[in-house]
């Protein structure tokens, strides 16, 4: 694949020779541009604009793997705070506030099958030394079958508020250390449990 040569035209080459360098130039900025943008040569009314955002973990320079730093904007990146969460999307307001993590944890497309009393793992909170989330898991058999939990990482301890009061006792939040888990309280076999945790705040 041609590559975009910033020092075309040189000025010293004749463009009867040098066009078409200048022409592969104007085509690898179009096929770059169009990564992630409606291509230069879009003739739709789309043109210019984002198609999709691709944030791949911020690098600050000089590199020190912190997030980076705001001023008087807030700045939108990927970012990998703990290796537990992986790479997240991430706010961060003005003023070095603390960042917001904006993507999500699910559970895998396919459903998680437990046999009661048993547990899935959804996150293990070691080395992280403060966490508000939230945590919704259901069972696709009966909309009855749900949960939606608080959940608050002191650092040491994980307190977990279980907020509704389901009419068929099916899921509970439980923690086995650090580690927030579904556990099946049903009394029979959950063959189609599905989670997300939305993390609110995590340092």
């Amino acid at each position: 694949m041609p590559v975009y040569q910033p020092g075309i035209p040189t000025g010293t080459v004749d463009l009867d020779v040098d066009y078409l360098n200048l022409q592969g130039n104007f085509q690898q900025a179009n096929i770059v541009y169009s990564t992630d943008h409606y291509p230069f040569d879009n003739a739709t009314p789309n043109q210019g604009f984002h198609n999709l955002v691709t944030t791949p973990p911020v690098v600050n320079n000089p590199p020190d793997g912190l997030p980076p730093a705001t001023a008087a904007n807030p700045k939108f990146y990927a970012y990998q705070q703990y290796g537990a969460l992986g790479v997240l999307q991430y706010s961060r307001g003005p003023t070095n506030v603390v960042p917001t993590p904006l993507t999500r944890l699910h559970s895998g497309s396919t459903p998680i099958a437990l046999a009661n009393t048993a547990t899935t793992n959804v996150l293990d909170f070691t080395g992280m030394t403060l966490g508000f989330c939230n945590l919704y898991a259901g069972d696709t058999s009966s909309a009855l079958i749900r949960l939606t939990s608080f959940v608050f990482w002191s650092g040491a301890n994980l307190g977990i508020d279980n907020l509704n009061t389901p009419i068929v006792a099916g899921l509970s939040a439980v923690s086995s250390g650090a580690i927030l888990q579904v556990k099946n309280v049903s009394g029979g076999a959950l063959n189609n449990i599905y989670w997300t945790l939305s993390i609110e705040r995590i340092q």
